[in-house]
């Protein structure tokens, strides 16, 4: 399938909204080109104003062959543009596949931090809503972000100012998932990095360790991985240690 943008740079959105519906999909993209020519193509064409953004979708998958249209507005054009050319292409996906996501156009590992962002502005019902109305998401997953927001609110509250979680990247795995958007490496492309990765690293924690000890910090978690990782809290450390 090709992708064809005008007048933008929506690519990952985009590509990570059409492997909802096509997972195993190879695209080609082509960006602010000509595509007069036949086979399955989606375009979409964005035209910035002083206040709002035009954005066009066209798509062409064998013999459907629809457009739509809309101008969409805010602080930020760009986001305004990228989200409506995901909302129009949804729609239409949607309408070509018969298949309706539970997720809706929802493709972040972070849903939840989508919630609080809108809680921020808004109250709980209309950030619910928002989910439900403008990403699509069913309201039973939307119902979900919501209880996970409260556990993590809670866990958060929980947290005391002389403690902290530690974070330690492990961005090899034995393959690399075609949707994973973490920075990793499949062991195979890179392994020869991986010795003096683990050096750097055992180093660094030592350095971590003796900063936090002058600072008096008490470690709560360690959340080890890259793209799958794996929390552990200290308790669980010093059981395998």
């Amino acid at each position: 399938m090709k992708l064809f943008l005008i007048g933008n740079n929506y690519h990952y959105e985009i590509e990570q909204l059409l492997r909802v519906f096509f997972p195993d999909i190879k695209l080609e993209k082509h960006f602010d080109e000509k595509h007069d020519e036949t086979g399955n193509k989606i375009v979409c064409t964005s035209t910035i104003g002083s206040a709002s953004v035009h954005i066009q979708v066209l798509i062409e998958l064998e013999d459907f062959r629809k457009c739509a249209e809309a101008d969409f507005f805010g602080d930020d054009l760009y986001k305004a543009g990228e989200l409506g050319a995901c909302s129009l292409l949804y729609k239409l996906l949607k309408e070509y596949t018969g298949y309706s996501p539970e997720w809706g156009m929802q493709t972040g590992v972070r849903p939840t931090k989508i919630f609080f962002n809108l809680r921020r502005a808004l109250n709980e019902n209309e950030a619910l809503e928002y989910l439900e109305n403008h990403l699509y998401i069913s309201p039973l997953k939307a119902k979900l972000v919501q209880e996970v927001c409260h556990n993590e609110q809670r866990i958060i509250s929980s947290a005391k100012e002389d403690e902290f979680s530690l974070y330690i990247s492990i961005p090899f795995c034995p393959s690399r998932c075609s949707y994973c958007s973490f920075i990793s490496h499949s062991i195979d492309s890179i392994k020869k990095l991986i010795p003096e990765y683990v050096r750097l690293l055992c180093r660094e924690i030592e350095q971590i360790g003796k900063c936090t000890k002058e600072l008096s910090l008490k470690l709560r978690t360690v959340y080890i991985g890259g793209g799958t990782p794996t929390v552990l809290s200290c308790e669980q450390l010093e059981s395998i240690f």
